[in-house]
């Protein structure tokens, strides 16, 4: 089973080009990646909301459902989830709801 992940990091949100200092290095921020000065990769800039809208994208609903919820609840054997996420037709999130019930918007 696949299950997506994000090696988010401090740059996450920062804009292209933004240089900063992580671990001790110095890292440059590019498009949803983090690399080191010398361009080695550093980690990501992209949130694990930021991957479940690119697989969205590429995948379909369903997949990306799958591969960043049912999945890792699966391999942790945490069972049926009881909290669920609504987003807009644009994956904005709209609401959070737990057991049914509207719990943030």
């Amino acid at each position: 089973a696949v299950i997506a992940i994000s090696d988010s990091t401090a740059a996450t949100r920062l804009a292209p080009g933004v240089r900063f200092t992580m671990w001790g290095h110095e890292c440059v921020v590019g498009r949803g990646d983090v690399r080191l000065a010398d361009g080695i990769l550093a980690g990501s800039a992209i949130t694990l909301l930021d991957t479940f809208r690119n697989l969205v994208e590429d995948f379909g609903e369903e997949t990306a459902i799958q591969w960043c919820s049912l999945n890792p609840r699966a391999a942790l054997k945490l069972g049926q989830p009881k909290v669920f996420v609504e987003f807009s037709k644009d994956l904005e999130i709209i609401g959070i709801r737990l057991d049914g019930n509207l719990v943030d918007r």
